[in-house]
């Protein structure tokens, strides 16, 4: 049983690319294939039609030189366990993301709610409610993720004040929002 969630890989040493001596034709019946394969690092091919070494992990193929972390650049032996961030590229462990509620850092399955926002998925829960948001719809604030329930709540009652405050305004500068010269 593989104990490796999705998203954790252990990098692995790949020469898949081999050609027959006699014919000097690719012997490897994926090679068609592996020759378009992009670096995620470079945006090159991985390799070419004679091969190559380069360091699989995921579904993506890395030159060995490009095989670094995505966050702090640092090198990542073949060994090491990476995280691979949503655009394919791995964090080193020092540099997995850390959740937004828990502050822990996420290992295992882990949940993009935008750009700088990660979650457990245990985490994942409306910030008004706390129901778990891992299957249904949700909204984002900055700082926070709601049930769009709670969502549409919270703005109505900004609106609210808005127009309360707006109104205020009007009362103090004769009609206008804004103080007369």
């Amino acid at each position: 049983m593989n104990t490796t969630p999705k998203n954790l890989h252990r990098t692995r040493t790949v020469l898949d690319l081999q050609r027959d001596p006699a014919s000097n034709e690719v012997a490897d019946a994926d090679a068609d294939r592996s020759i378009l394969r992009i670096c995620p690092g470079c945006k090159r091919p991985a390799t070419n039609t004679k091969g190559g070494l380069f360091i699989g992990c995921g579904n993506s193929f890395f030159h060995v030189d490009c095989y670094n972390c995505k966050k702090c650049t640092k090198s990542i032996e073949a060994n090491d366990l990476v995280l691979l961030d949503v655009d394919g590229l791995p964090l080193c462990p020092n540099c997995f993301h850390k959740c937004n509620l828990c502050k822990l850092t996420i290992s295992e399955n882990i949940i993009y709610a935008s750009e700088h926002m990660y979650y457990h998925p245990e985490c994942f829960k409306c910030k008004q409610c706390s129901s778990n948001l891992d299957k249904q719809k949700f909204r984002r604030s900055r700082q926070s993720v709601y049930c769009t329930e709670c969502f549409d709540a919270r703005v109505a009652k900004l609106k609210r004040r808005l127009e309360r405050q707006t109104q205020k305004e009007m009362l103090a500068y004769g009609g206008t929002t804004t103080p007369l010269p």
